[in-house]
């Protein structure tokens, strides 16, 4: 399951107030401030989400770092025997 977090513009109680961009060495931070009329529906609502996007990202991290497991043969348990010639007499 993906999850993601999202902002609308036609959201009249959410306001993006600003938001800036800094680099140190090959990554990048973006911070984002938003502006919330009602913080008790609001501002839960979005914490919320942002703990969820958070925990699905370690998940996903987890999971791409987690040892890939070896799938094993699997295991014949109703074998037919082979039909065989019957060995040649020698004398």
């Amino acid at each position: 399951m993906s999850e993601y977090f999202s902002l609308s513009s036609e959201d009249t109680e959410t306001r993006l107030k600003s938001f800036s961009g800094t680099f140190s060495g090959s990554k990048g931070t973006i911070r984002i401030q938003l502006e919330i009329d009602d913080p008790v529906k609001n501002l839960s609502y979005h914490l919320y989400q942002l703990e969820n996007f958070q925990a699905a990202q370690k998940q996903a991290i987890k999971d791409a770092n987690s040892p890939k497991k070896k799938s094993r043969a699997k295991r014949v348990t109703h074998q037919k025997p082979l039909a065989l010639p019957a060995p040649e007499e020698t004398l």
